[in-house]
């Protein structure tokens, strides 16, 4: 008996979803999966015709084909599942706004004087802008199927090694902003009807941070279509993909 299918599509995060899928049996033992991708900046090119998403680009139209083993387009009643995986869900942007907008109070020495509201009023127009955003709208208007989004991961401990990364990182409103940004995310795509999976904790350093063993020799996908090997902050491994894939909970089994 044939196996229902799952479109996987993503941006360059979704190699370690496809890297860890196999290590995963709630979805390896019960899903058919394909992997599309390409990158976020392309996405904005999907386009829904006769319920496919169709690429209005050379670029993104080749690359669906390319990850998804010959696929120009995702034909969307094809598929029992959607996950959804990056796609500038990611709160590092967000960080600018301290840089851009925070005042000092010198008399207390207190930095980041910007109210939690308007924090999230910027995290919410990012989110709307977002690539998953507006795919999963898309999604929405020709299908009921479960949706399951995996954030892009938190950026791996390792960029504390960096020195000109490393005072963004060390700047205390970093877990609040987080905290914010997720409450956020989760009140948009709960009204769509999508499950949020959350990062899992077993990965997490100090709260904020991807521990260092889940970016060892990660691997994305470049825009001319290879891979790259080796160790990244913003990506993540297999390990890591097997983990957030098990952290995510259908509310049943397909059938």
């Amino acid at each position: 008996m044939s196996r229902p299918e799952a479109c996987i599509l993503g941006n360059s995060h979704i190699v370690a979803i496809r890297d860890g899928w196999p290590c995963v049996p709630s979805f390896a033992d019960l899903w058919e999966p394909t992997f599309f991708s390409i990158p976020s900046n392309l996405m904005a090119e999907l386009r829904l015709e006769n319920k496919r998403l169709i690429p209005h680009d050379l670029r993104a139209s080749n690359m669906l084909e390319t990850t998804s083993g010959g696929l120009a387009y995702v034909e969307v009643s094809r598929f029992g599942l959607f996950l959804l995986a990056g796609m500038f869900i990611h709160f590092r942007r967000i960080l600018n706004i301290y840089r851009t907008h925070a005042m000092d109070a010198a008399s207390a020495g207190v930095r980041d004087l910007i109210s939690p509201a308007a924090v999230a009023a910027v995290a919410e127009a990012q989110i709307r802008a977002s690539s998953a955003y507006h795919v999963t709208i898309l999604l929405r208007e020709v299908t009921a199927a479960p949706i399951l989004l995996l954030p892009e991961p938190l950026v791996s401990e390792t960029v504390l090694t960096l020195p000109a990364e490393r005072s963004r990182w060390t700047d205390p409103s970093i877990a609040a902003t987080h905290e914010i940004y997720m409450d956020v995310v989760l009140r948009l795509f709960s009204t769509l009807n999508v499950r949020v999976c959350q990062q899992p904790e077993a990965t997490l350093a100090s709260g904020v941070f991807t521990k260092a063993g889940f970016s060892a020799g990660a691997v994305r996908i470049l825009k001319n279509r290879t891979y790259k090997p080796g160790e990244d902050v913003y990506h993540m491994n297999g390990d890591y993909g097997a983990a957030a894939l098990g952290n995510c909970r259908l509310e049943a089994a397909p059938g």
